[in-house]
């Protein structure tokens, strides 16, 4: 809005409100106003009632969400401005009391909050005071939140502040422990040692001292990163002053810190007994029947992640006795061969050790098959010896001879059949012609 467009405003809404003003006061001059305002209660006068009860309330309440009090401790921090931007320069007192009162939420927050209170002084004010500067607080203006929450101040502890010149000196503080970001692979962070733990800052004495008393603020480690690492580790690294202390003081000594993390993997461990022993033969190996196992279970000490091993039983570990080649087997019968054990889990388990009992077992060849039976004697066809018939008796040789009956009979075949047997000339009888 321009110039000439305000007092066109001005000019156009200032003597309406003259003369409005102008009105009311000569009604209450002459008691007009009075004689309108008793008309109307009298016309009015429940409404009237009803809206002063309406206000009360509305009153009281409101000063009862408002009446919360509460305080905070506010650090005083002094700019020196337009001179030697090296010197140093305390407040006295360093901190100051304020006491609020508000509404319960707006008071939570200017307790919590860590804003300090900012003062600003020029160096020659400081130099030319030998006892110090003062500077007046204004509660409205220097104090943090009391504006942006709409809170009132009742009291302050101290509402000036005497700022005198800080001699520099070294003064020892401690290095917050680092912190780290991120997760191991597998793994947590057990433990993050660090040396050396304190640090010498140049700087003025009384401020540097007034920072480490109230122990608000220290020098700090860059973040360490442990993202998906499996080992630990010892690094170095640089010291980094916060604002608060960047401000005043500069790193003496040391400079640097040499970190050691140590990270340890989550695991967990398992014993798998009776496992069955399966045989794994390469292409092209024969094993002659009768080959045997000794012992046929061993048994599994598995470690691995945590999370892995949880889900792990007996039925998903198999363990296997390989024979790497042909070439390193005795098959001779009764031969013995040592072969090594090896545990197989499902894919995707991650398992980091493995220990059988017992780490080999034996592979036994048959024992060589019986000897045959001996032949049985060949079998011979020589006729036996007749013995020789006796010399006749030459005082015999006229004795009659009686021969011996014959040793065979005559067989008839019989047939099954009903023929008549016919007679021909061979039994006897004459043929029928």
């Amino acid at each position: 809005m321009t110039l000439r467009e305000m007092e066109g405003l001005a000019a156009r809404f200032i003597p309406n409100v003259i003369a409005w003003a102008n009105g009311v006061w000569g009604a209450v001059k002459s008691g007009e106003l009075w004689k309108q305002l008793k008309l109307w209660l009298r016309a009015n006068w429940l409404f009237a009632i009803l809206s002063l009860v309406l206000a009360s309330v509305l009153y009281f309440r409101i000063r009862e969400n408002i009446n919360y009090n509460g305080s905070r401790s506010i650090p005083v921090e002094v700019e020196v401005v337009r001179g030697d931007s090296s010197m140093s320069v305390v407040p006295e007192p360093s901190t100051i009391n304020v006491f609020v009162r508000g509404s319960e939420n707006d008071v939570r927050k200017f307790e919590t909050s860590m804003m300090p209170i900012r003062l600003r002084i020029t160096a020659d004010k400081v130099e030319n005071s030998p006892d110090g500067a003062t500077i007046a607080i204004k509660a409205r203006r220097d104090i943090p939140g009391l504006r942006e929450l709409g809170l009132f101040p009742t009291s302050l502890s101290a509402d000036k502040v005497r700022v005198t010149y800080d001699w520099p000196a070294d003064v020892e503080f401690f290095i917050d422990p680092p912190k780290h970001i991120g997760t191991p692979y597998h793994g947590e962070v057990k433990g993050v040692q660090f040396t050396p733990q304190s640090v010498t800052l140049r700087g003025g004495r009384k401020q540097l001292n007034s920072l480490r008393e109230r122990d608000v603020v220290r020098p700090q480690l860059p973040l360490i990163d442990v993202e998906n690492l499996v080992e630990g580790f010892t690094r170095q690294y640089a010291i980094i002053l916060p604002e608060p202390l960047e401000k005043v003081a500069t790193l003496s000594s040391p400079t640097t810190v040499t970190v050691k993390v140590e990270i340890v993997r989550r695991e967990s461990a398992k014993t798998f007994d009776d496992l069955p022993v399966r045989l794994s033969i390469p292409p092209g190996v024969v094993l002659p029947k009768g080959y045997r196992l000794a012992p046929l279970h061993v048994s599994a000490d598995v470690k691995g992640y945590d999370k892995s091993m949880a889900t792990l039983s007996n039925n998903m570990v198999t363990a296997y006795a390989y024979v790497p080649s042909v070439s390193t087997l005795d098959l001779s019968f009764g031969a013995t061969n040592t072969l090594q054990v090896k545990i197989e889990v499902p894919h995707g388990k991650e398992i980091w050790h493995v220990k059988t009992t017992p780490e080999a077992i034996k592979l036994i060849m048959p024992p060589p098959p019986p000897p045959p039976p001996p032949p049985p004697p060949p079998m011979t066809n020589a006729v036996p010896a007749v013995s020789p018939q006796p010399a006749l008796n030459p005082s015999s040789a006229n004795s009659p001879v009686v021969a011996s009956p014959a040793a065979t009979t005559e067989n008839h075949s019989i047939s099954n059949d009903n023929t008549e047997t016919k007679d021909t000339d061979d039994n006897g009888k004459s043929k029928e012609h």
